[in-house]
């Protein structure tokens, strides 16, 4: 009798031990999504630095809309990417041009849109050095800012 007595109290005491401590056990986070958001953070961190390293640009409208009107943007080591963000009070098309150190000029085939008061990125994989200038389609004066 007293061994069942003593197994009934350890059965028992284990259940309260376990009721304590399940629901730290829920509370607790996986690794991995520790992980996930300490990468979110590195990686918000470094569009931080790469979009406050911004510059203006603007173009007068015309046959040829480029920002900078003459000569090129060179892209840095604080961006992978070359980012817009309109400031007229309409989207913009717009793509890149580049201009490599050797060989000839050449343009995206495509145009992406420069959204009013949002970052959007418009070329991927841009090598710091690379030297770019941006290319609207409408005739209508631009005007906002680029990282890259």
């Amino acid at each position: 009798m007293r061994k069942s007595m003593l197994r009934g109290a350890v059965a028992a005491s284990a259940l309260i031990v376990t009721g304590l401590f399940a629901p730290m056990a829920q509370a607790a986070e996986p690794a991995s999504s520790q992980a996930a958001k300490t990468a979110s953070s590195a990686g918000d961190v470094v569009a931080q630095s790469c979009l406050s390293n911004e510059e203006v640009y603007w173009t007068d409208g015309g046959s040829n809309n480029y920002a900078p009107s003459s000569g090129w943007y060179t892209a840095t080591e604080r961006c992978n990417d070359i980012n817009i963000r309109g400031g007229n009070e309409t989207n913009r098309a717009v793509r890149v041009c580049f201009n490599p150190r050797s060989g000839s000029s050449y343009c995206q085939s495509s145009y992406s849109s420069a959204r009013v008061a949002e970052w959007s990125v418009i070329a991927n994989d841009v090598l710091p050095g690379t030297r770019y200038r941006l290319d609207f389609l409408t005739s209508e004066p631009a005007q906002g800012w680029v990282a890259a």
